[in-house]
């Protein structure tokens, strides 16, 4: 009984039933895709170490082609985000933290 002397009534709300068709369904976000490619124009670069070796492919366990010395200017076609430069006239891909 409430002060006034009156009953008081009250009424419990339902609670929603949870189903599987009433969870909503959410795609998860697609990460971007890695881009490989950071530069794709010509650019010229010095050797900044004393031998650098240039590789048949972007990785350090492709087999050295040739070496080139310090100093000398090379011509840069690409450049990817992992690191690697392909050269123009060289045929091969280098470190471009050997680069400057």
């Amino acid at each position: 009984m409430s002060k006034n002397g009156l009953e008081k009534k009250t009424t419990a709300k339902p609670k929603a039933e949870t189903t599987a068709e009433s969870i909503p369904v959410v795609e998860p976000e697609k990460a971007p895709e890695k881009k490989q490619i950071r530069e794709n124009h010509l650019a010229v670069k010095t050797v900044i170490v004393d031998l650098l070796n240039v590789r048949k492919s972007p990785s350090v366990n492709a087999p050295v082609l040739r070496t080139i010395d310090k100093g000398t200017k090379v011509t840069v076609k690409s450049a990817s985000v992992d690191g690697w430069a392909e050269l123009v006239n060289e045929d091969g891909f280098v470190m471009t933290r050997f680069l400057g």
